[in-house]
């Protein structure tokens, strides 16, 4: 006969280790449906009729190896822009971008003027969101950033293959739905000085906020969006040299810092920001030359730079968000003659780099710093033009 001592312990034993059961049942039931996985995302560009622009999408298998997804690439409805000079370079970053919880895309169709969105599925494919590609509100979208529930879209009134004598640049807002679709906010489109060139729009996370960075007229620009989507400017800074020009920026993930790409001088700019706007707080040196690209970790260790001309990545140690230090200078391996989007892995281990008509996966090792050895993945669309944007997620 068991007496009740017997049975509370019993009844305690059970209690324990039901947790442990439960978590061990969620554990088989995810490995029984795979594993997580990054996605990579990017655009062909293929301006070579009305509607043949796709977006390219890869999974890693979790060795580097990339894997086309089903049905890649995924028509956006809309034209990329064919460049009769030969040109490679949009002088532009976040073509394509994903919301932060990597459910939504979206991509800029140059040519077309467009915007376009696409659902992304449990196993990474997409699917087209209904109503989209909507018309950018200017020329030439390149770049879109993704606030609460505004995108803000960078048009840049640079596609040679347009007439843009009577259009300027602009930056335009919309209002995302929970489906993804898109309605612009009447009102929110803000005219740029001509020949500005425009080429990023930052948001700043948590916040309706972000960076306008302009790339020929030098200025960054912190806005607040308003309610209703129009903007308001709390803050411009220009470079800190007259010998400079601003292409590529990010932000510290912990520290109100923002990192910019000073080209004419092979520098990275760091500034400090608030509410009330933007200011400088120095410049470090780069081995590789004309910085234009930038991506950072998420603890805010290690900074990323792509310099376009070298063909090379440098990182840089950002443990001091304010004081970067370059630890080391990649020269990219096969041939590869130019760099442009860079992105890290969610997971880590990894960075993504475009190059021409391919994208280099490089290891990350467990100091930040990168090696070049895995083959390259020469990617879809006309040869004529290079692709453009790349976009991580993990699911």
């Amino acid at each position: 006969m068991k007496t009740s001592q017997t049975i509370r312990s019993a009844s305690y034993l059970m209690n324990f280790h039901r947790p442990l059961a439960l978590l061990a049942m969620a554990f088989l039931a995810g490995a029984v449906q795979g594993q997580v996985k990054t996605y990579i995302y990017g655009e062909t560009n293929d301006g070579s009729n009305a509607t043949a622009n796709g977006i390219f999408a890869y999974s890693n298998d979790g060795s580097g190896n990339m894997v086309t997804l089903a049905g890649s690439p995924y028509l956006t409805g809309g034209a990329g822009v064919i460049d009769p000079s030969g040109g490679t370079e949009n002088d532009a970053d976040q073509e394509v971008i994903a919301n932060p919880a990597g459910t939504l895309l979206y991509a800029v169709n140059g040519h077309s003027n467009t915007i376009s969105g696409f659902t992304i599925n449990a196993d990474g494919t997409l699917t087209a969101v209904p109503g989209l590609p909507v018309d950018s509100g200017g020329h030439n979208p390149v770049s879109l950033g993704l606030a609460g529930q505004f995108l803000v879209v960078v048009n840049k009134n640079e596609d040679p293959n347009q007439d843009n004598t009577n259009t300027v640049p602009n930056y335009t807002t919309f209002t995302v739905s929970p489906n993804g679709s898109l309605t612009l906010n009447p009102g929110s489109t803000l005219n740029l000085p001509q020949g500005s060139s425009p080429s990023q729009a930052l948001a700043i996370p948590g916040t309706h906020s972000f960076f306008g960075m302009q790339f020929l007229i030098p200025l960054i620009t912190n806005y607040r969006i308003k309610s209703d989507g129009t903007l308001q400017n709390r803050g411009s800074i220009g470079p800190p040299s007259v010998d400079d020009v601003f292409l590529g920026e990010i932000l510290h993930p912990t520290h109100n810092v923002i990192y910019v790409g000073l080209p004419g001088t092979s520098q990275v700019g760091v500034y400090k920001y608030n509410s009330g706007g933007i200011a400088f707080v120095r410049s470090v040196p780069n081995d590789g030359g004309a910085i234009c690209w930038l991506a950072i970790d998420a603890a805010g260790d290690r900074l990323y730079t792509g310099e376009t001309e070298s063909a090379t990545i440098s990182v840089y140690n950002v443990h001091s968000p304010s004081n970067p230090v370059e630890l080391q200078h990649l020269q990219l391996s096969s041939g590869a003659t130019t760099v442009s989007n860079i992105v890290l892995d969610p997971a880590g281990g990894y960075l993504y780099a475009l190059v021409a008509r391919t994208i280099h996966i490089l290891n990350v090792d467990a100091n930040g710093l990168l090696s070049d050895t895995l083959p390259p993945v020469s990617l879809p669309g006309p040869l004529s033009e290079k692709p453009l944007g790349l976009a991580v997620v993990r699911k």
